[in-house]
């Protein structure tokens, strides 16, 4: 049967069902894991989460985000397999956030934190965390919101990929690690305050 996710692609989903902690992607493709990928998405200091205000190119240079950087139709469409089982992983995200947050409004609060950052973790699992950053990004670029919004995306994005790559993290249920991080406050739970002008 054919899903639908994030992307223009639809198909056979081909990721691995939320919560088994699989280490290895369909036909036998070794998933991301840790060592030298984890320094690369460490490679600048994030700060943590905060209700205090903050400089938003300040905070997109820490989170490498470029504003005019690749599409998510761009990127698509040169990674049609890639943007397929992302768009799969995006569903089941959705899913499982419904099912842990009945009632939540999902945008801006915590079930929207879970949501994004389980979508990066499980991207980074299947499909490394260079290509999980390209599609994250390129979903807030042809997606804009608000500048404190858009820097919450990002950044619950960002802690999905370091989690994932985490050593600790191997084979647990990406559901637990994600919850883990709500209660030990690793998520941005709410819009960043943004100073000065908004962007264009």
């Amino acid at each position: 049967e054919g899903r639908r996710g994030s992307t223009i692609l639809t198909g056979s989903f081909l990721a691995k069902p939320i919560g088994e902690g699989a280490e290895t992607r369909e036909g036998g493709r070794p998933a991301a894991t840790q060592g030298p990928q984890l320094a690369a998405v460490k490679k600048k200091k994030v700060r943590p989460p905060t209700l205090s205000p903050v400089i938003r190119d300040e905070l997109l240079d820490e989170l490498g985000f470029d504003p005019k950087g690749p599409t998510e139709g761009a990127v698509v469409f040169s990674n049609p397999l890639d943007a397929l089982e992302g768009g799969g992983l995006s569903d089941d995200a959705k899913k499982m956030t419904k099912n842990l947050f009945p009632g939540a409004v999902l945008r801006n609060d915590t079930a929207d934190a879970f949501r994004h950052a389980l979508w990066s973790f499980q991207m980074t699992r299947e499909l490394g965390p260079e290509m999980a950053k390209r599609f994250g990004d390129a979903h807030e670029i042809s997606k804009p919101n608000p500048d404190g919004e858009r820097l919450m995306d990002l950044y619950n994005n960002h802690m999905g990929r370091v989690l994932a790559l985490d050593p600790k993290n191997k084979g647990r249920p990406a559901k637990d690690v994600i919850m883990e991080a709500i209660r030990n406050g690793q998520l941005q739970t709410s819009p960043f305050r943004v100073q000065g002008k908004p962007s264009p």
